[in-house]
């Protein structure tokens, strides 16, 4: 069981971190290993393990993706569903972006 302090840990730690060919694959481990050694559990939306597991399936394929979803499950994280409040706030959020590739999941983040 994890305790009550949280970290929001975004899709490209998890890509990085399920995938060891990643360019990012050491610093994503150190990064989920310094947030559970400081006592923080790493979390994520369900926006994020959607985005994790389309990329995850588009780079590696469908048998990684399950895998990571499964993992997820397994370790009993604490996913915050992306409800009708959230998503409204990060539409907002995006709506009010100028900038070219702005990323809706990045804005449920924020909200």
């Amino acid at each position: 069981m994890y305790p009550a302090k949280q970290l929001l840990v975004d899709s490209d730690v998890w890509v990085g971190y399920f995938l060891a060919n990643d360019a990012n694959h050491r610093l994503a481990q150190k990064v989920i290993k310094l947030a559970e050694k400081s006592g923080y559990e790493p979390i994520l939306t369900s926006a994020i393990l959607g985005e994790v597991a389309t990329v995850l399936s588009h780079k590696v394929g469908q048998a990684v993706a399950r895998k990571f979803v499964k993992k997820i499950a397994q370790l009993k994280l604490t996913v915050i569903q992306i409800d009708d409040y959230l998503h409204d706030q990060a539409m907002a959020i995006f709506l009010s972006e100028t900038s070219r590739g702005t990323s809706y999941v990045d804005c449920t983040n924020v909200a």
